[in-house]
């Protein structure tokens, strides 16, 4: 009587100790895939990939960059976001009668 109590206990052991070990390994073979994938982040191009998923940015509270304007005329490039205008990379303020671009 107590060996038949003692293998059911031994066989229910076995059985949560498979499936614990299931669930570990998938768990470490998670860490090692996505471990790779950060040291490989270059030669994968995933610095080149970016989130569009809306309800990831909501989540995360992520607000998506200004929309930026450029032109380009000649020699001359004129960018303008909503933060400040720059001519050729200058930075310009806005003054009364039009901008001042003048480098600092």
């Amino acid at each position: 009587m107590i060996n038949r109590v003692k293998k059911r206990k031994m066989k229910s052991l076995y059985i949560w100790h498979r499936y614990a070990g299931i669930i570990a390994a998938l768990f470490t073979l998670l860490l090692a895939i996505t471990g790779i994938a950060l040291n490989h982040t270059q030669r994968l191009q995933l610095d080149q990939i970016f989130v569009q998923a809306d309800w990831m940015l909501d989540w995360y509270d992520i607000d998506l960059p200004a929309a930026e304007t450029a032109y380009r005329l000649k020699t001359l490039s004129i960018r303008s976001t909503l933060e400040k205008p720059n001519i050729n990379s200058v930075y310009c303020q806005q003054e009364n009668n039009g901008l001042c671009c003048e480098p600092s």
